[in-house]
């Protein structure tokens, strides 16, 4: 009984588990449960397994489910994004207009990569919350066999999923990375790519888009890491000339090398 009279229910819940798993479009990935707990009148507890990944660039799918008795007793999901694996709802909302069991990420890029997506549920006016997050990781396809080989070899990547790629770190910290005349056509996929190398020399290739460095996280690849790419096929900086910034000397070396390429003038200012 309240202060002001009104009646509380008190919630005895039957069997049921709370089921955390993940899809890359309408499949399963790997048919594999994300998470699963169990419980009888407590909050659930999700032990996330070992992930199953999607396509970075593509959707990833979460599906939460009360299931056992209480199923159909469930009014509506809610779902929390977090940079922390473990729930804080003082410091993260539920996402808007989300009320499914199902929570689609339209586009896993470089900047929701890693992120944590939580659930709860409303089980007869009563709300439980999964303890623990899965986090949301993708497999980043490098097309290109010579820059994959790169990465793998030559800098030491040793998992291609985006979560891996964005926690890389050389070994001795800071190493400087030669991709340089391997006959590399794309580098798409860079943009998941650590800032954590010392340099990357890309020079001697024939690279024509140079579009894949402004996709990383937060800023362009090149603004921390020193990039060569002198002596490939670009012929346009366009996508770079919208930030005058990105083409600036910093002491006598550009942030990035574009020397000896066949680039078209871009106008009056931008050299």
């Amino acid at each position: 009984l309240s202060a002001d009279g009104a009646m509380f229910k008190m919630w005895t819940p039957g069997s049921w588990t709370l089921d955390f798993t993940a899809t890359a479009g309408s499949a399963v990935i790997g048919g594999e449960v994300k998470g699963n707990s169990t419980g009888a009148g407590t909050q659930p507890t999700v032990a996330v397994a070992n992930s199953s990944t999607a396509v970075a660039g593509g959707p990833a799918t979460f599906t939460a489910e009360v299931t056992g008795a209480d199923n159909a007793n469930v009014s509506s999901y809610s779902w929390y994004p977090s940079k922390s694996a473990s729930l804080n709802l003082s410091l993260v909302d539920a996402i808007s207009g989300e009320s499914s069991s199902k929570l689609t990420v339209a586009h896993v890029s470089p900047a929701v990569v890693g992120k944590y997506y939580f659930a709860s549920a409303v089980v007869d006016g009563f709300t439980i919350y999964s303890a623990k997050g899965v986090q949301l990781d993708a497999n980043v396809e490098i097309k290109d066999v010579a820059f994959k080989s790169c990465l793998a070899d030559r800098a030491g990547l040793t998992s291609f999923t985006a979560v891996a790629m964005a926690g890389f770190r050389t070994s001795p910290a800071k190493k400087p990375i030669d991709c340089s005349g391997m006959a590399i056509t794309s580098i798409d996929g860079i943009q998941y790519l650590s800032k954590n190398i010392g340099s990357l020399d890309l020079s001697h290739n024939n690279i024509s888009d140079v579009s894949p460095f402004l996709a990383s996280a937060n800023s362009p690849f090149f603004e921390t890491v020193p990039v060569n790419l002198s002596y490939n096929a670009v012929t346009s900086v366009a996508p770079l000339a919208s930030d005058s910034t990105l083409l600036s000397k910093t002491g006598t070396k550009p942030k990035i090398d574009l020397s000896h390429n066949k680039i078209a003038p871009l106008g009056p200012g931008v050299t």
